[in-house]
């Protein structure tokens, strides 16, 4: 073997071995996508529950109408930027 072969070999090796790791290396990407996805979602859970236990604490008489209006309003512009983001 000449030195020639030798560096075509490793040559090829190193283009193989980077052509195989590839989709190894794309899940982080895709991963991060992700969890900001799944934060998304959970911060989107986490309002629509606030927004329940709000109306639940006015229909029981725990909270005035007026508190109510501002709070649920400000929880639903939360929500709809969530939702948007999504």
């Amino acid at each position: 073997m000449t030195i020639g072969t030798i560096l075509l070999g490793v040559a090829l090796f190193g283009v193989v071995s980077l052509f195989i790791a590839r989709p190894f290396l794309r899940p982080q990407e895709q991963t991060a996508a992700l969890t900001q996805r799944q934060l998304l979602l959970e911060e989107k859970e986490a309002l629509l529950d606030q927004l329940q236990a709000l109306d639940f604490d006015h229909d029981t008489g725990k909270i005035p109408t007026l508190v109510h209006e501002r709070q649920r309003a400000s929880l639903v512009e939360q929500a709809t930027a969530v939702l948007q983001a999504l």
